[in-house]
């Protein structure tokens, strides 16, 4: 994978981890059964399962562009077959 595709995912991780500290945020102190903090647990719960996709995303983008990186490599290392 090219490395814009793994700083996508990387700005994805930081924008959901920017919002459920947000969200922990306004809903700290309150309520937990007031309908607020209800939908926050919703968002909560919503956003943890992005940043869980996000972060297997982000895995194997990096796996994969290590193995892209190591097949280069060793294709570099091979000696070329001359026809005679």
């Amino acid at each position: 994978m090219k490395t814009d595709h793994i700083a996508e995912l990387r700005a994805d991780l930081e924008k959901h981890i920017g919002t459920l500290l947000d969200i922990r945020s306004r809903v700290r102190g309150s309520d937990l059964l007031h309908p607020d903090a209800v939908q926050a647990a919703h968002e909560v719960r919503r956003i943890s399962n992005a940043l869980a996709d996000t972060a297997v995303s982000l895995q194997r983008a990096q796996r994969l562009e290590a193995a892209s990186f190591r097949a280069v490599v060793s294709l570099e290392k091979t000696p070329y077959m001359v026809a005679r």
